[in-house]
């Protein structure tokens, strides 16, 4: 029996790009077999993957003046817990 594997490329993650298009432009030249939905956190702090799938998290702070994230422990966080009960 010979091995003969038939694997496509995709990818995973961010691009470096602001403008949607020229992302697109890429993804589809490079893997248009089976292309992505791309997250550009340089054209926007809401595209970075950590605030993305952090959203719901306890304590979590979205500062978009200064584009960053934070875990806002100080004072009583125990209301954000409860609903973990």
């Amino acid at each position: 029996m010979t091995f003969n594997p038939q694997c496509l490329a995709t990818a995973i993650g961010s691009l470096p790009h602001k403008e949607p298009s020229q992302a697109c432009d890429v993804i589809l030249k490079r893997i248009p077999e089976i292309p992505i939905w791309p997250q550009l956190p340089n054209a926007n702090l809401r595209e970075d993957m950590q605030i993305q799938y952090s959203e719901g998290l306890p304590c979590v702070v979205l500062d978009e003046e200064n584009q960053r994230m934070f875990f806002k422990t100080s004072g009583d966080i125990t209301s954000n817990l409860e609903i973990y009960r």
